[in-house]
């Protein structure tokens, strides 16, 4: 039998929180959490996935797992504009040479396509929306972990990058009540203050070994403060 007593914590994020080939497992700060011995005496449950959008997120499903706390490292996906809506990629998809064509034209002007057409996967009232939410379904708190300032090659390919997560960081900020909604900012300590520190350059997004190192000091200190 279980222990029903131990406080039960949702991991929840986005690829940031996820493995990739520039990253390896060990090294992501959500598998360093499972795996501290000294958070033994908490029962984690994972939900991490790659273009994690706020508006994908099941929150009846984690609901049901009666969460004390929620863990929440999304937003980017939801900040970054795109070059196509998810009903127009669904509909390109199904016609294969057509798709390419048009996959092709997108990488190649996506910064010219993201200026002419703002599309969010989920708008600033959406995004609020589900963190508020998500708050209520804890039952002790939320931790909102900021998004991360974008490097240089997201900049260069989305266009207003920099201001849109300033504007969603902006919304994170705004819930922060020092109860039930916290925020927690890993980046620009220690005196790292450039992208180039915590950030993997060749995308300019996700978090490289510091980065990873930033946000699982944070957790881990949130977590134990409980």
């Amino acid at each position: 039998m279980g222990d029903f007593n131990k406080m039960r914590v949702v991991l929840l994020t986005d690829s940031l929180g996820c493995p990739r080939e520039e990253l390896n497992v060990k090294d992501v700060w959500t598998e360093r959490i499972l795996s501290d011995n000294e958070l033994k005496k908490i029962t984690f449950y994972t939900q991490c996935f790659y273009g994690l959008s706020s508006k994908m997120i099941n929150q009846t499903y984690i609901r049901y797992l009666n969460p004390d706390v929620i863990i929440c490292q999304i937003g980017i996906v939801d900040a970054c504009r795109r070059a196509l809506t998810k009903k127009e990629v669904s509909f390109i998809s199904n016609i294969p040479y057509f798709r390419k064509i048009i996959h092709d034209f997108c990488s190649k002007n996506h910064y010219f396509l993201t200026k002419i057409r703002d599309i969010h996967d989920a708008n600033c009232l959406e995004f609020g929306s589900v963190i508020k939410n998500l708050s209520l379904i804890c039952n002790k708190c939320i931790l909102l972990i900021e998004i991360a300032p974008p490097g240089e090659f997201l900049i260069n390919k989305t266009f207003n990058v920099e201001d849109d997560i300033r504007t969603y960081n902006n919304i994170i900020y705004s819930m922060h009540n020092g109860e039930n909604i916290r925020v927690t900012k890993p980046y620009n300590e220690y005196g790292i203050d450039l992208y180039n520190d915590y950030l993997i350059k060749n995308d300019g997004h996700h978090l490289n070994m510091l980065g990873q190192e930033l946000v699982y000091n944070k957790v881990k200190s949130f977590l134990l403060s409980l």
